[in-house]
């Protein structure tokens, strides 16, 4: 039996092959002109279809083969998750071009961190230029906290140092930019009470960090846990400081932070024991 011989030709094969059956059980009648025929239509059935699945077979090769070729060439793999925000979907789309280079995810993260130092130093200026130029430096530096991670899943460069140096420099960042601006607002109403602000919001949202690491650590997703809308991180919303320090607001923006972080920050902490504690 040859299991290549399907589409239109299978009833005729399956009748030719039980009429040669019927002649080899009837040796008389094996050379006779019935036979002959349906065995020969037989042969002609099982040929022209091992034809046409022979002109289909490298179309298919290729075909797939190019797919395979294309979801190398871009880094691609099965086992890697959709972005996880729609700032992660941004991060992922720059550093694509990145993956087979010799540039590395801590390469990306140490310019996160010099940005953000950057960024906090425009900020403490006080002048409203500089403080315009510190939202966007503060903004492509946020951005860099996305891509590294995602440069290290796409080329498969995943460490725990490199996590622990990612946590580092995105914690030290985020309160060198909110020290920043306090210490940009020293000659505002606040007057020497701006810096301590500032801190008091920096350190507060370091805090948070440390406690969506810890809900990472006990199998909790933040995005559950906080119940986020779908596509966003907490951590999105300082997105907001460059578009408000271009509509030269950062007065009302580091009170409300001052405020606002540190109450956030202790809701964290009781969506954490609540976690742990359904979990235990």
């Amino acid at each position: 039996m040859i299991p290549v011989a399907v589409g239109a030709g299978f009833p005729v094969v399956r009748a030719c092959e039980a009429r040669r059956l019927a002649c080899t059980l009837q040796p008389a009648k094996l050379a006779g002109p019935r036979c002959r025929v349906y065995v020969s239509a037989a042969v002609g059935n099982i040929a022209a279809e091992s034809v046409v699945l022979a002109q289909k077979l490298p179309a298919y090769t290729s075909q797939h083969g190019d797919n395979m070729s294309d979801a190398q060439s871009a880094g691609a793999s099965p086992q890697i998750p959709p972005p996880q925000t729609w700032v992660h979907g941004i991060a992922r789309a720059m550093i694509r071009p990145l993956i087979n280079t010799p540039v590395t995810p801590n390469h990306l993260t140490t310019l996160r961190l010099l940005l953000g130092l950057a960024a906090a130093l425009a900020f403490a200026h006080g002048a409203y230029l500089w403080q315009a130029a510190g939202g966007a430096i503060f903004i492509f530096s946020a951005l860099l906290d996305r891509a590294d991670g995602e440069l290290a899943r796409l080329s498969g460069r995943m460490s725990k140092a490199g996590h622990r140096y990612d946590l580092f420099s995105d914690g030290f960042s985020n309160v060198a930019a909110f020290v920043g601006i306090g210490v940009g607002l020293r000659d505002s109403v606040l007057g020497m009470w701006a810096p301590w602000l500032g801190l008091l919001a920096g350190l507060a949202v370091a805090g948070i960090f440390i406690v969506v690491m810890l809900l990472h650590n006990v199998g909790s997703k933040p995005g559950v846990a906080f119940n986020y809308p779908h596509g966003f991180d907490f951590d999105d919303a300082l997105f907001v400081i460059g578009p408000v320090a271009w509509l030269n607001g950062l007065l009302p923006l580091i009170i409300a932070a001052a405020i606002g972080a540190p109450l956030f920050l202790l809701f964290s902490l009781w969506r954490y024991r609540v976690v742990t504690t359904a979990s235990a």
